[in-house]
């Protein structure tokens, strides 16, 4: 795979959405960051899984992302690439 430029427009699942944790965002404690698959919807419609380090936020509504390396099934290593101008 080539890199790929993609805008977040939703999250759709977190790696962080479970009985324990209902925030959907990184906790502040080391010991408490998940490396995980998050699920977003970018523009144009299309669904993404990305593979997330425990060092990432789970991605938001108008991010731009570097998607580096994977897969449509394993999902995608990304970077923050930078954000929005409409959001």
């Amino acid at each position: 795979m080539r890199p790929a430029r993609i805008e977040v427009t939703e999250l759709l699942s977190s790696r962080y959405d479970s009985a324990e944790s209902h925030k959907r965002t990184r906790p502040m404690e080391w010991g408490e960051r998940l490396a995980g698959v998050d699920v977003v919807r970018v523009s144009g419609g299309h669904t993404v899984r990305l593979k997330s380090s425990p060092m990432q936020s789970p991605p938001k509504p108008g991010w731009v992302l570097m998607l580096t390396d994977g897969n449509d099934s394993e999902g995608y290593a990304w970077t923050l690439y930078g954000l929005s101008r409409t959001h």
